[in-house]
């Protein structure tokens, strides 16, 4: 072999490749593009192969997907209808409920209205009855009024009368004051007790009420109706009477022949104070009375002033007559609200 290698053939293998050896000799530019069409078209066939391979696994993959793809739907539509059939029994389910609910409801309603009824029976019962209640309420107090006038008629009335000396009653060296008691009502006094007191008064002398303790009393346990005491006695005894004894503001005993008692007895300024308590009881009950007269004397054809002394307005103001009636019937009143109810209406539900 020439080592002076003037030019590079392309069939010259390269330094340090395998030198294959050439049977036929070097290929011509026909073969080689025969060989080139072969090698083209066995690639291509390769290509192809390859391409029918991925298509056979995309096919594969596909129907598989497809089998997944149909369970899948299937377990949908399973569970879509499921689905379905449970909101159908729900919707019957609610149809129903509303169903009952709106009957439940009217029944309410009707309900209501029985019992506004009946509420309307209640109130008019309970109207009639207060109605009824006032009327036998007025009945009872004509009644209890009756009674008390009827007590008030029957009952006892006593009076103390005190009264100036007569020429007959000046006997003894003390001064007194005669009296008489009357019961001048209808019916009966029991337990009467009369504690009384003379006080002379001279011109310029203060009355004081004191409090009577030791002084005249008169006892009774039964002081009938009309009776006086003392009675009047028929002749030869002539007049029975009883008297308190008269003292002075000082509480000296008053005698007969001082001059005071005979400016009394000539209708001077002198005066006599008789006051006291009396209690009893009858058909009203128990009674506690206070009584004070002021008694003087006139000369005939003279007259008094008409002026009311501090004494006698005194005198005045300490008597009270107990007309109460401890016993008395009394009717209370009705108690009664300002507050009216209201009328009740009651609305019937529709059919």
């Amino acid at each position: 072999m020439n080592s002076d290698h003037k030019g590079s053939d392309p069939n010259d293998p390269l330094p340090g490749e395998a030198q294959i050896p050439t049977l036929h000799g070097r290929l011509t530019a026909e073969e080689q593009i025969a060989i080139d069409k072969k090698r083209i078209a066995a690639e291509e066939k390769e290509s192809e192969a390859a391409y029918k391979e991925r298509q056979i696994k995309l096919a594969e993959s596909t129907n598989r997907l497809a089998s997944s793809n149909v369970v899948l739907t299937w377990v949908l539509a399973t569970f879509t209808a499921v689905a379905a059939g449970a909101g159908v029994y729900q919707g019957c389910a609610a149809s129903k409920s509303a169903t009952q609910s709106q009957v439940s409801a009217h029944a309410a309603e009707w309900s209501t209205y029985w019992s506004c009824l009946n509420s309307q029976s209640a109130q008019n019962l309970f109207i009639q009855s207060q109605r009824s209640a006032d009327d036998s309420h007025v009945m009872a107090v004509a009644t209890t009024q009756q009674a008390a006038a009827e007590m008030q008629s029957e009952r006892s009335s006593i009076w103390y009368l005190p009264r100036p000396p007569g020429p007959k009653e000046m006997i003894g060296t003390d001064f007194s004051i005669p009296f008489s008691v009357k019961n001048a009502g209808k019916g009966d006094a029991y337990s009467l007790i009369i504690r009384s007191k003379a006080v002379l008064l001279r011109k310029g002398d203060q009355l004081q009420l004191s409090e009577i303790k030791g002084d005249t009393k008169i006892t009774a346990i039964v002081f009938p109706a009309g009776v006086t005491h003392p009675e009047k006695a028929e002749p030869p005894f002539g007049q029975t009477y009883v008297s308190n004894l008269v003292h002075d503001v000082r509480g000296q005993v008053v005698p007969t022949t001082s001059d005071d008692v005979h400016d009394f007895l000539n209708g001077g300024q002198t005066t006599v104070a008789v006051f006291g308590t009396m209690t009893y009881s009858d058909i009203a009950g128990p009674h506690v009375e206070r009584f004070c007269n002021i008694v003087g004397l006139m000369q005939t054809g003279t007259q008094r002033k008409s002026v009311t002394t501090d004494n006698v307005a005194k005198c005045a103001r300490y008597n009270r007559r107990n007309a109460g009636y401890t016993y008395k019937p009394l009717a209370q009143p009705i108690l009664r609200s300002n507050n009216v109810a209201s009328e009740i209406s009651c609305v019937k539900p529709k059919d």
